[in-house]
């Protein structure tokens, strides 16, 4: 080859980025929640850096730390003349502590590693100008993050609720009064809406970071501006006065469904007269039609009462999601869109309360244009119930009272499995078995049905019916994630060493354990044949391919023998000796099982490789 008189090399270009800013102050001041994350209108890169900060910056290579800070320190003497800074931390190989002083407030500055700038004692100069952007403290104002809300609409925000929060950068000065600045700060604002009608707002401190803005005027679906003037009484924990600042947002519309009180499913110890549901003013839907030539159909609410002889019949309503069609108990026409108003409907409890004491059970389905909303049961009854299926396969039923906080004895228990969770027939609803509880209210039940089902994991619903003859229920409790009637095995296998030559002896050990729903076990010994499995290779290419349903001649099979005691296996196997027998790297070694009519499965599996001799 041609000789070189001279050779160049090149290290990789350093880059140098900002990594965190640590500030002991103005965590202090917000209860550890301040972060120097970026403020400034516009600029999503530059951090703030209150008067204490320690900047950390990331390297992209390993540092000799004081020549690199020498010449940070040379390319930025307004910032880093300090002798503090001088005192950086040791935070790693990559890592440059700094602590930069005399930022002004507010004001926008460069953290320059010049180009040309040495930094490691193996490493050649910078080749590029890299730059950090920092800027002083933060003045005190909210971070609405723009002064008027930007031109595309979907980027407005948009609030939910008549109670919001406003983060404080830098907490209120901590030698203040907190409730006279309070007042003050409230008499600093102003909500109005579009039309320009302004609104009482109520102010609360959260906790040292946080406050909490309260309107009870806001309306759904409107435009608002808040404004918060500059007031001097008012300062953060730096001693800084309240800037100006501003921001428009509107409110979410009413949504196109029913608004129910409560989360599904509904408990309760007593009951109203009437069970109530709010119904949305707007709603996109149409039967017919399009635009403004758009059939709106009723929206409407369903109810049956539930009781022992009728259970099965709600839960296929609770479990079918195609609906079954029934008078509705009463309904109301939805208005036209645009419109906000609120119509209520009434279910009278009497007559869905069949229990004593105005308790019982039903069931309450909604709809909206015959789009169906998710249905569910209300129990009204003075006890709990709840239902868990254990590893162990039993199912355990609690009923726990609410007025004296101990169980419900002599209370009937019947636990339903449902095979379909979305079109569920009654066919579909499968008594797992029945109980009675305890003294302490507790049933245990064996199923009598096997946990799966045709369409997959089924869900299961427990009805518990007091001496009394109240009724409760636990619903849409999953089963174990493990069915007891598909119990497999589950191991672990070693070998003497991991590297064999040709016509060595692999000496093996494995570790078998049946996965049961009540965990790990030891297996079975009659369970079925086990062998080793190894498929050695080793065909070379003049052997012609062997014809499909033909025996493999690479493939070696050791039967072995369980130990019921321990759940172990040892075996030999030998790695073949002639050319051509065996392929030469990474070769696993299987334990397999053949339940008794069943397919085959790997139990466990290790890796050795076969060193070419020469």
């Amino acid at each position: 080859s041609r000789s070189r008189s001279s050779w160049r090399f090149s290290t990789r270009p350093v880059r140098m980025s900002l990594s965190y800013i640590r500030s002991d102050k103005a965590s202090n001041l917000t209860g550890s929640r301040w972060s120097s994350l970026p403020l400034l209108d516009g600029d999503d890169k530059t951090h703030e850096a209150p008067p204490d900060a320690v900047v950390y910056l990331s390297f992209s290579s390993d540092l000799n730390h004081r020549l690199a800070f020498e010449t940070l320190r040379s390319a930025n003497g307004p910032l880093l003349v300090a002798g503090e800074s001088g005192q950086f931390d040791d935070c790693g190989a990559r890592c440059l502590a700094v602590r930069p002083r005399g930022l002004r407030p507010g004001e926008r500055y460069e953290l320059v590693f010049p180009e040309g700038g040495t930094y490691g004692d193996l490493s050649g100069v910078a080749t590029k100008r890299q730059v950090v952007a920092l800027m002083g403290l933060a003045p005190f104002r909210f971070p609405f993050h723009y002064e008027t809300p930007p031109k595309e609409d979907w980027m407005v925000r948009h609030f939910r609720f008549r109670r919001f929060r406003l983060y404080l950068l830098h907490g209120l000065n901590p030698e203040a009064d907190v409730e006279a600045m309070l007042k003050q700060l409230q008499g600093s604002m102003t909500l109005k809406d579009s039309q320009g009608k302004q609104l009482s707002v109520q102010l609360a401190l959260v906790d040292k970071a946080t406050l909490s803005l309260s309107c009870a005027d806001l309306q759904p679906g409107t435009k608002y501006k808040i404004h918060v003037a500059s007031n001097t009484a008012v300062t953060d924990g730096f001693g800084q006065p309240l800037q100006s600042s501003s921001m428009s947002f509107s409110t979410d519309g009413y949504p196109d469904r029913f608004m129910e009180p409560i989360e599904k499913p509904a408990y309760f110890r007593d009951f109203p007269s009437d069970w109530q549901i709010l119904v949305a003013g707007s709603n996109s839907f149409c039967i017919s039609g399009f635009g403004d030539n758009c059939n709106h159909g009723p929206a409407e609410a369903y109810a049956w009462p539930v009781t022992r002889e009728t259970i099965k019949d709600a839960i296929v309503r609770r479990y079918n999601m195609k609906g079954l069609n029934a008078q509705s108990m009463q309904h109301v026409e939805a208005p036209q869109d645009g419109e906000q108003a609120l119509h209520t409907l009434k279910l009278s409890g009497s007559e869905l309360l069949l229990g004593p004491n105005r308790t019982g059970l039903f069931f309450r389905d909604s709809r909206s244009s015959g789009h169906r909303s998710e249905p569910s049961f209300v129990s009204v009854a003075n006890f709990g119930v709840s239902l868990v299926a254990t590893a162990g396969g039993k199912l355990i039923v609690w009923a726990t009272s609410f007025g004296h906080g101990g169980g419900v004895s002599g209370a009937s228990v019947v636990v339903y499995k449902i095979n379909n969770r979305y079109r569920a027939t009654v066919a579909d609803v499968v008594s797992m078995g029945t109980g009675i509880t305890d003294a302490s209210g507790i049933a245990t039940i064996e199923p009598s049905t096997p946990w799966s089902s045709p369409s997959g994991y089924p869900t299961l619903l427990a009805m518990v019916e007091a001496p009394d003859g109240s009724i409760a229920i636990a619903e849409d409790v999953p089963v174990p994630w493990l069915a007891v009637d598909k119990q497999h095995l589950t191991g672990a296998m070693i070998t003497d060493r991991a590297i064999y030559r040709p016509g060595d002896v692999v000496h093996v050990k494995g570790y078998v354990r049946e996965r049961t729903a009540n965990g790990l076990a030891l297996p079975d010994a009659a369970r079925g044949a086990m062998a080793i499995s190894v498929r050695w290779g080793g065909q070379s290419l003049t052997v012609p391919r062997r014809a499909r349903g033909t025996a493999d001649p690479s493939l070696r099979r050791v039967e072995v023998t369980l130990s019921p005691r321990y759940g172990t296996i040892s075996s030999d196997i030998t790695v073949p000796e002639a050319a051509g027998e065996v392929s030469f790297g990474r070769i696993p070694i299987r334990l397999v099982y053949a339940p008794p009519g069943g397919k085959e499965e790997v139990v466990a599996e290790a890796d050795i490789v076969v060193a070419d001799p020469r």
